[in-house]
């Protein structure tokens, strides 16, 4: 039970914090964070194919996940923003710029691997640090 309270509180707080936002007349609106948010590292990163197990819908922008240095446990995870002006779709490889919410721990982490690999419920794309 606890588990779904926590499900629904983190997909209120993502839907209220990071949603994609579209105007009235149908536009997709950049979230303000992702204007003015600054890079914390570049990476080549590739989403999966469903065929891969990876999402079947592109990630947008203003979307987070959880980035781990290794697929294999203990998982640690740190919170990653893409920052996407425009969708990133299943299959694709784009260099974009991240921005961490803890780079200090993170970075070192994924310096040392030389690439992670994003979470979604599951692994659903990995970046190669440039």
């Amino acid at each position: 039970m606890g588990l779904a309270i926590r499900q629904e509180e983190f997909l209120y707080y993502r839907s209220d914090r990071v949603a994609l936002l579209l105007s009235s007349e149908g536009l997709m609106k950049i979230p303000d964070f992702i204007k003015t948010a600054t890079s914390d590292i570049v990476a080549a990163v590739r989403l999966y194919s469903p065929e891969e197990g990876g999402r079947s819908e592109p990630i947008l922008p203003g979307f987070r996940c959880l980035c781990m240095a290794s697929q294999f446990r203990p998982l640690v995870g740190y919170e990653v923003y893409p920052l996407l002006m425009r969708p990133l779709a299943p299959g694709e490889t784009r260099r974009i710029g991240l921005s961490l919410l803890s780079p200090d721990d993170a970075i070192p982490a994924f310096t040392a691997a030389g690439r992670f690999y994003l979470w979604d419920g599951r692994f659903i794309g990995e970046a190669l640090l440039s």
